[in-house]
């Protein structure tokens, strides 16, 4: 995509991960980074993409994304969303844990077909983006997070920038040993960056 910039008469190119500037000219300045929060996001674009799904209208967060599909193993119709921000700010227990509801209601209310239970089940990733390092006792409370909810499934996941490391739930409930593996390798499929460069 480029802009023209009448007042500098320039041209503005994104390609990949870098911003060429192009002077009408054709001087052509140093390429800019995107900073790790854009990078991020336009792997997430592509990865998402890849997996099926499709990107929503957001407001208060920085992106949401939608799939419906036929599980077998899920026993019919599946809808799965992933709702991703970025905390500019301390993550703590309480943040995952409203984040991870709040996400979860807003997906409950949106999704189409059948209720939950009658061949039909949602799946609910809620992606933290944290900028800065996550507390241990924060990842420790993550990965002991499992809400129970019918037929459907909150899966909050943090991604810290600095460090480039992805956590989530780790145990596997008696009620949900059939579904967590499998939720714990898409969250690593569709949110991990090395996963992405590998895929």
């Amino acid at each position: 995509m480029a802009e023209f910039d009448q007042k500098n008469q320039k041209v503005e190119t994104q390609i990949n991960a870098e911003k060429v500037v192009v002077y009408q000219g054709g001087e052509q300045k140093a390429p800019q980074k995107l900073s790790p929060l854009e990078e991020y996001l336009q792997i997430l674009d592509a990865r998402m993409t890849q997996h099926g799904f499709r990107k929503l209208q957001q407001s208060r967060v920085d992106r949401v994304f939608h799939r419906k599909q036929i599980s077998v193993t899920k026993f019919g119709v599946v809808n799965t969303y992933c709702i991703i921000k970025y905390a500019n700010e301390d993550v703590t227990t309480d943040y995952l844990s409203s984040f991870s509801d709040l996400a979860f209601e807003v997906s409950n209310q949106n999704k189409s077909g059948a209720p939950s239970g009658l061949f039909a089940s949602l799946i609910v990733y809620s992606l933290t983006i944290a900028s800065n390092s996550v507390p241990e006792d924060v990842i420790r409370f993550l990965k002991a997070f499992t809400p129970q909810h019918f037929s459907s499934f909150e899966f909050p996941v943090v991604y810290e920038l600095s460090s480039k490391k992805l956590d989530y739930c780790m145990v596997t409930p008696s009620w949900g040993g059939f579904y967590y593996q499998g939720f714990r390798k898409e969250a690593e499929r569709l949110f991990n960056p090395d996963e992405f460069r590998f895929a």
